[in-house]
């Protein structure tokens, strides 16, 4: 296995002379271990050799991670013989192999592994030996990736004391506590706790350990990423930016971690709306981890989905399709079908599919997820939950209302449950909730949920974070629906002042409340005062998404549909044409939107007086909707109307 590791990144003259004093080194400290350390040496080269011959390059590659696995094993099982189950090098490979199958998402299985290597070195070594917390440390950690963050804060707690106790408050090890003791309040969306505990970290390694240290770079990460959460972009950039000059100067352009720090902030900046500049970085990412870290590795297949998700978000939804499904088939042949990378990867590939309005295909894809999520995470999982949520979303969008709500009840319920009522994902589950009470009709009951939505998030993640600007805009519009003008416009107007301010105004979402606002003012007749507003959000988004961003050709429609309502038929007609014949291109002939824009122009020749050809689009959106949607759903479907695309997606990625 080693030496595949040579071989693969030096020359073959330079391989040999690497090759003899790594096998050398490898050959004494395999003897001087066990007894069967020839035996093992000798097993090992005709296994590994065998599959890099044998098979193509993704299956031997496959074939060569179980060898490896299951030689993590065998050491353990032959250390285990040869020097005793208590012999601290057996508690070693006890150890590591706990953290192999914490790192493949077997978090049953490592925390067994944990428990087991902590009580056997709390016997041998004593509960205060540094080696004894660091297993608890371990140990600590693998509840808050299981989502039992009840579990994990008074784990982390006691390693923290036991160490301030025993190694004192400036030990590298126990500022590690400190920083792991922040994860489970941020996990559960309690940033204003876990912030001070990052920031008390990062000052202590500062002074402890010096400003390059690598601990010290992860601080200044592990901070930004908080304030990303929190939604201040622009503090966050700052420090990623930070962060990856430091580890580009200490580390070095291709170390592992300058490399995580680069797709950390092409991360931000597509959260940001900087699509063309995250595309960049994200690439740039990608090349790189598939030369150093190779095509196979986590992180690459991490930056292959990553990639995809920008891309998705620029609406170039056939080129993210296929990087989603190359990542995926990477996945499943060396992580396995049941790795957290994998489960998340086929998540994000379901929602792609809805994008583009593959309803069924998504659909599948959803269910087989959940399943996953369900037997491999648990159902309490926070993952596992966001899946139920995106399915019950996909339902929705399908118009079948009456299955989609009891699933969306049965996901809140759980999130109140497991992650509790003021969790940022429970609150994007009450909004879901409350756009389908919207989409039934029942205006009251979801502007109380939309309200109630709002208070929170303004209470538990502040009155600027993107999450709460959208509900501000999703109750905005549940007032608009009902006809309550005078209470919608003053917070159309808010939210577009605060995402201007917020998300900067050619920021994607910025764009969103600018079209909603035009909306609003034409809903009041006030068409004059519309026309530009539209004209402008369509001249922006040609501007940021390109001209043929889904987002981009909404707006087309709109600026049409409002052309149409004041009589100017002769503008509409071309509007509408282009617009329908970039979307059949785009998004295909069958996909919802187009089918909407198909509907609209039928609508404007029936207008015209122009009967027949109206009647010919009307039959064909018809049969294609029929085809695509069911008899019994293409009313719930009908129509995309002005305020598409309006609200974040409730359908989220992992």
């Amino acid at each position: 296995m080693t030496r595949l590791w040579v071989l693969e990144r030096v020359s073959t003259e330079e391989s040999t002379v690497a090759w003899k004093v790594v096998r050398k080194t490898f050959m004494v400290g395999c003897q001087s271990l066990v007894p069967d350390g020839k035996l093992l040496i000798s097993r090992g080269n005709q296994k590994v050799y065998g599959a890099r011959f044998s098979s193509e390059e993704p299956e031997m590659r496959a074939r060569i991670e179980m060898i490896k696995k299951g030689y993590r094993q065998q050491t353990l099982e032959l250390r285990g013989k040869a020097l005793g189950v208590a012999h601290l090098d057996t508690l070693t490979s006890m150890n590591n192999l706990a953290n192999v199958l914490d790192g493949q998402g077997k978090y049953e299985e490592a925390e067994k592994t944990h428990r087991q290597t902590l009580k056997l070195k709390e016997k041998v070594l004593g509960v205060n030996h540094p080696s004894t917390l660091g297993s608890m440390n371990n140990l600590a950690n693998v509840p808050d990736r299981q989502g039992k963050y009840d579990e994990a804060e008074p784990m982390c707690q006691q390693t923290l004391a036991l160490r301030e106790t025993v190694l004192g408050k400036e030990h590298p090890n126990t500022l590690t506590s400190i920083s792991d003791l922040a994860d489970p309040p941020r996990s559960q969306g309690k940033y204003k706790e876990a912030e001070p505990m990052y920031r008390q970290t990062l000052a202590l390694r500062e002074t402890v350990l010096g400003k390059e240290h690598p601990d010290t770079l992860t601080s200044i990460s592990d901070l930004a990423s908080l304030l990303k959460s929190q939604g201040k972009y622009t503090e966050a950039e700052i420090m990623y930016r930070k962060t990856l000059a430091l580890r580009e100067t200490v580390l070095g352009k291709e170390h592992p971690d300058t490399l995580t720090s680069m797709n950390n902030l092409a991360s931000l900046l597509q959260g940001q709306g900087k699509y063309d500049e995250a595309e960049t970085m994200h690439r740039q990412t990608l090349a790189l981890r598939e030369m150093v870290l190779t095509k196979e590795h986590p992180d690459t297949l991490t930056s292959m989905s990553d990639l995809a998700s920008l891309l998705q978000s620029q609406g170039k939804y056939d080129e993210a399709e296929t990087m989603y499904r190359q990542a995926l088939a990477l996945t499943e042949t060396v992580l396995g079908n049941e790795h957290p990378i994998t489960f998340r990867i086929i998540n994000n590939l379901a929602l792609l599919l809805q994008s583009q309005g593959k309803y069924d295909k998504a659909e599948l894809m959803y269910r087989q997820t959940l399943a996953l999520g369900e037997m491999v995470l648990g159902e309490g999982h926070p993952d596992t939950l966001a899946c139920m949520n995106n399915l019950a979303s996909l339902i929705e969008s399908q118009g079948k209302y009456d299955d989609a709500e009891p699933m969306y009840q049965q996901t809140l319920a759980l999130m109140e449950a497991v992650l509790g009522k003021e969790h940022p994902s429970t609150l994007a589950s009450m909004n879901s909730l409350a756009s389908l009470l919207q989409s039934q009709g029942k205006y009251d009951e979801a502007e109380t949920m939309y309200r109630q939505t709002l208070a929170l998030q303004e209470t538990v993640l502040g009155k600027e974070h993107p999450s709460t600007l959208a509900s501000m805009n999703n109750l905005a519009l549940s007032l608009q629906r009902q006809g309550k003008y005078d209470e919608a416009e003053p917070m159309h107007r808010r939210t577009l002042a605060l995402k201007e301010i917020v998300l900067g105004k050619e920021h994607p979402d910025t764009l969103t409340s600018m079209n909603n606002l035009a909306s609003l003012i034409e809903s009041q007749g006030k068409y004059d005062d519309a026309e530009p507003m539209y004209q402008q959000t369509l001249a922006l988004r040609e501007m940021v998404l390109g001209k043929e961003h889904p987002s981009t050709l909404a707006s087309m429609n709109n600026l049409a549909l409002s052309l149409q309502r004041q009589g100017k038929y002769d503008e509409a007609e071309p509007m509408y044409r282009q617009t329908l014949a970039l979307e059949e291109t785009v998004l295909g002939k069958e996909h919802p939107d187009t089918l909407t824009s198909m509907n609209n122009l039928a609508s404007l020749l029936q207008s015209q007086g122009k009967y027949d050809e109206a009647e010919t689009m009307y039959r064909q959106t018809l049969a294609v909707r029929e085809m695509v949607l069911g008899k019994e759903r293409r009313k719930a479907n009908s129509g995309r109307g002005q305020m598409v695309r309006f609200n974040a997606s409730k359908a989220r990625h992992l």
